[in-house]
């Protein structure tokens, strides 16, 4: 998306003593006026 106003790339997120990732190399990006939500499962 070239008219990005939040661009994420390359995510990883590993909580302390988690054996995976709880996010693992993610990337995205929204331009103005776009919603999103990012969800995801706990367990």
């Amino acid at each position: 998306m070239n008219n990005a106003v939040i661009s994420v790339q390359n995510l990883t997120k590993r909580y302390k003593g988690a054996d995976k990732p709880a996010i693992d190399n993610i990337s995205f990006s929204t331009g103005e006026g776009e919603f999103f939500a990012f969800i995801c499962a706990l367990s």
